[in-house]
């Protein structure tokens, strides 16, 4: 967190101790005010017309509001927080239909078509006595040197392409000891098969355009631009290839362990449409309004552990920039009925 941002929470919490006898709401409209000029300056917002400012400060006050109420509840059992980031002066609607973009599967992953078309499935089936005697407490692939740094997908619903983009970059590190930037643009553009640009799409079709297509460009060659434009892949420019790509069992999370421990980060579909995902901050992410059927978003699972508090949970690298969550990372809470779909359409690339 750079120190101007610091800068700028320390104020908003010195701001909501004071007692505002005009209104019921926990910030006067000065207090709002103040802190949403700091927001515009941390964030680089520039509004095209006054009416438009207005109904972003307006935004920005609900929302202000609504981060304080939830970390000033008195929960015992609540292990996250929300602060103000990025995405502040935007609505739930407005988040929601500009950063989700995962289109979900509607076939049975576990069908025979299916199975055929990814090459294979997860070669054993994971049993809890498995896990407890084959797998490390904690695993987090962030902390080896496989991922690249946090990628901005932008207003375009192209999670899909960043989720499959960094299952291959880790696959590539993990394997040839080399770690390169791949294409989602390249993705973006050319990768039709099923997916729909920045209205969405799904990893697995991602990487079966990339075993067709004999590869996928770096991004250095083919730099990412936040909307879908004409296909320029280049044969020259390809940074890697894969062969294949294994389903995981349907909500299976031991199973999603297992992927993690043996074979690296995997990519996954999740409901991350609710309001206290957008202005996640820190712990471990555990909304039980969340679907675990209902998916509308593209991440990686990196990892899994437990809390010094005992609470398990799975890593995340998310594609909404490092100024969200945790450095773009997020945790989200394991062992609890597969929050927010976590494991219900899990995948990975194999070169």
């Amino acid at each position: 967190m750079n120190q101007l941002l610091l800068l700028f929470f320390i104020a908003i919490c010195t701001l909501s101790n004071g007692q505002n006898n005009e209104t019921s709401s926990l910030f006067s409209s000065k207090q709002i005010e103040v802190s949403f000029g700091n927001f515009k300056t941390i964030f680089r917002r520039l509004y095209r017309s006054l009416t438009t400012e207005t109904d972003r400060l307006r935004i920005f006050g609900e929302n202000l509001e609504y981060i304080e109420s939830f970390n000033s509840r008195r929960d015992a059992f609540r292990t996250y927080t929300l602060g103000v980031n990025n995405f502040t002066d935007l609505s739930q609607d407005e988040f929601h239909r500009l950063y989700n973009g995962f289109i979900q599967r509607t076939q049975d992953p576990s069908s025979a078509a299916e199975e055929r078309r990814a090459g294979r499935t997860l070669e054993v089936n994971v049993t809890e006595e498995m896990l407890r005697q084959r797998l490390p407490r904690t695993v987090d692939w962030s902390q080896r040197g496989v991922l690249t740094p946090v990628k901005q997908q932008g207003q375009c619903g192209s999670c899909w392409s960043f989720a499959a983009v960094a299952a291959i970059e880790s696959q590539v590190a993990i394997h040839t000891g080399q770690l390169v930037s791949l294409s989602e643009q390249n993705l973006l553009d050319c990768a039709v098969y099923g997916n729909n640009g920045c209205a969405g799409g799904l990893m697995n079709n991602a990487y079966e355009y990339v075993i067709q297509n004999g590869g996928i460009d770096t991004a250095d060659s083919y730099p990412y631009l936040g909307a879908q434009r004409y296909c320029r892949f280049n044969t020259f420019s390809v940074g890697a290839q894969i062969s294949s790509y294994v389903n995981l069992q349907r909500g299976s999370e031991a199973e999603l362990m297992y992927a993690l421990a043996h074979s690296g980060p995997v990519s996954v579909g999740m409901d991350a449409s609710r309001q206290s995902l957008q202005f996640y901050s820190s712990g471990v992410y555990d909304d039980p309004s969340c679907s675990s059927y209902n998916l509308n978003h593209g991440v990686v699972v990196v990892g899994y552990g437990t809390t010094t508090d005992g609470v398990d949970y799975f890593k995340v690298k998310n594609s909404w920039g490092q100024s969200w969550g945790m450095g773009g990372y997020f945790l989200i809470r394991r062992n609890a009925g597969n929050r927010c779909g976590i494991a219900t359409q899990a995948s990975y690339p194999v070169l």
